[in-house]
């Protein structure tokens, strides 16, 4: 008995009884070629039959399929179009790239204060990778806002899980009093404490201030 064959057969069944699940499945098996042979048009068209039901990561794969050219020519408008809609589902991957794509110009014109309430929105929802990111935003200006206190404090979030924060923290902790980075390391703790009631695709949008 083929097992690969059957799983294949089996989601594929599924894929054009319409599950929206069966169709993201089906596009990944074509994506990475594992149990079937790689077929990026195949993928794509699953892909986007499961996105079109509302399926998040479709949305999200889509975003992905386009912004690197995965058996299509790069196209950054139809790229950021996904993430946006991926990221209004409250997917933390899209919201980080959305950031990345609005510093980089691409599907958007350059928008750093847009790139940072993208990476927040990551941020929040518990992605280390985008804690950091607006760790370095707000101590270099990438976004517009140069705010050494605010960087302080993401680089404390995502120092357990990020050595390049730690290395933020090491840089900054010497220009900022002690009385104050006490305080900042109370504001982080209450940041963090935050984000462990935040479900990592919640829908809502969170304030900076």
């Amino acid at each position: 008995m083929n097992i690969s064959v059957n799983i294949v057969d089996v989601t594929r069944m599924r894929a054009e009884a319409g599950d929206a699940e069966a169709q993201f499945q089906l596009a990944v098996i074509y994506q990475n070629g594992r149990l079937a042979p790689q077929d990026q048009a195949q993928a794509r068209e699953w892909l986007l039959k499961a996105a079109t039901q509302g399926h998040v990561k479709a949305m999200f794969n889509l975003g992905v399929t386009y912004g690197e050219g995965h058996g299509v020519p790069v196209d950054d408008a139809e790229a950021f179009r996904w993430y946006q809609a991926a990221a209004a589902e409250g997917d933390p991957r899209a919201h980080y790239n959305l950031g990345q794509f609005y510093l980089a110009r691409r599907g958007a014109p350059a928008d750093g204060a847009k790139a940072n309430e993208h990476w927040f929105e990551a941020a929040m929802r518990g992605m280390s990778l985008a804690q950091l990111r607006l760790a370095l935003s707000f101590a270099r200006g990438d976004g517009g806002r140069t705010d050494h206190q605010l960087a302080y404090v993401w680089a404390y979030v995502s120092k357990d899980a990020e050595a390049q924060s730690r290395a933020i923290l090491d840089v900054l902790t010497p220009a900022i009093p002690a009385e104050v980075i006490a305080a900042l390391q109370g504001e982080a703790l209450s940041v963090m404490k935050l984000i462990r009631t935040v479900g990592p695709n919640d829908k809502r949008r969170f304030s900076q201030e």
